[in-house]
């Protein structure tokens, strides 16, 4: 190795240093884009409306649990999620939408007597849960994880939803 490039490595490791304690944190940025979007509007460009499901081939069904987007002529945005366990199953309004920097989507909502704000991370056709968190602070997921380390599922975006 030469000089310049071993002398350079130091300066490598503390830029990657400080990149990484800048991305560290909650995993998301809490910035709204610069849009100024309705929240009908943010769902729409963002790709979300539509349904949602792991495998789009063989169609939504308990076995393959989904989610319905919609954005009504009239009310509010919705989302729609069929689950695998029929108790899990809702549909409820969606609120205070805004788009986040990092192609990351936010709203509320309220599950059971909760409420719930939830980011959504969109690449493409496929989204997941990037974060969720209960009004009292309890947190299910975060930068696209569960509490258990384990990663939130993609959800494939299926044709005529």
């Amino acid at each position: 190795m030469s000089e310049t490039s071993r002398a350079s490595v130091p300066r490598l490791l503390r830029l990657a240093l400080i990149a990484g304690i800048a991305s560290a944190g909650t995993g998301c940025e809490r910035l709204p884009a610069p849009t100024g979007a309705t929240g009908p509007q943010v769902l729409v460009s963002a790709g979300l409306v539509g349904t949602w499901s792991f495998d789009c081939a063989s169609g939504a069904s308990r076995e393959n649990p989904y989610i319905v987007y919609t954005v009504p002529q009239t009310g509010e945005p919705a989302e729609q999620f069929i689950a695998r366990d029929p108790k899990l199953d809702r549909v409820t309004p969606l609120r205070n939408i805004r788009e986040l920097e990092g192609k990351l989507v936010e709203w509320t909502q309220r599950v059971a007597d909760k409420s719930v704000t939830v980011i959504v991370q969109v690449e493409g056709q496929r989204q997941r849960l990037w974060r969720s968190e209960l009004s009292d602070g309890t947190i299910f997921a975060a930068s696209g994880a569960f509490r258990s380390g384990a990663q939130t599922p993609w959800f494939n975006k299926c044709s005529g939803g």
